[in-house]
């Protein structure tokens, strides 16, 4: 039961650092898109706005595909994720949660009748049987 609760743990880091992962990255992209237009080299001697084009010729497209339009999807894409995967670790925990506290009440209700049950059996012991 143990590995069960590590690795349900396990899953759920690995899910939030790969989109965190994607979402770094996609703001990596924004960042470098940014350059590309604001920097200080002319955008003919820019390797970024450089790499923007190969991309876009790379995808079939005709002129540039922007790192800042393509970043922004990505980050927008992870968070997504990253929510999608925090509403379902959250909802998880909360039915196991739910259940510990049912199955608690339920021990509890039956160690309450068991108890009633001996004192009923040591109530009827002491008393002396009538006669009719």
């Amino acid at each position: 039961m143990a590995k069960k609760g590590n690795s349900s743990k396990a899953k759920e880091i690995v899910a939030y650092s790969i989109s965190g992962f994607f979402w770094v990255a996609g703001l990596v992209l924004c960042i470098l898109g940014f350059y590309a237009f604001n920097g200080t080299e002319k955008l003919a001697n820019n390797p970024i706005f450089q790499a923007e084009k190969q991309l876009a010729s790379f995808l079939g497209m005709s002129g540039t595909l922007d790192f800042r339009i393509v970043g922004s999807i990505i980050c927008l894409i992870a968070m997504c994720f990253l929510l999608g995967f925090i509403y379902h670790f959250a909802s998880k925990a909360d039915k196991v949660s739910s259940r510990k506290a049912r199955q608690l009440a339920r021990l509890k209700e039956l160690i309450e009748q068991d108890e009633k049950e001996k004192q009923n059996i040591e109530n009827s012991e002491t008393q002396p049987a009538q006669t009719l």
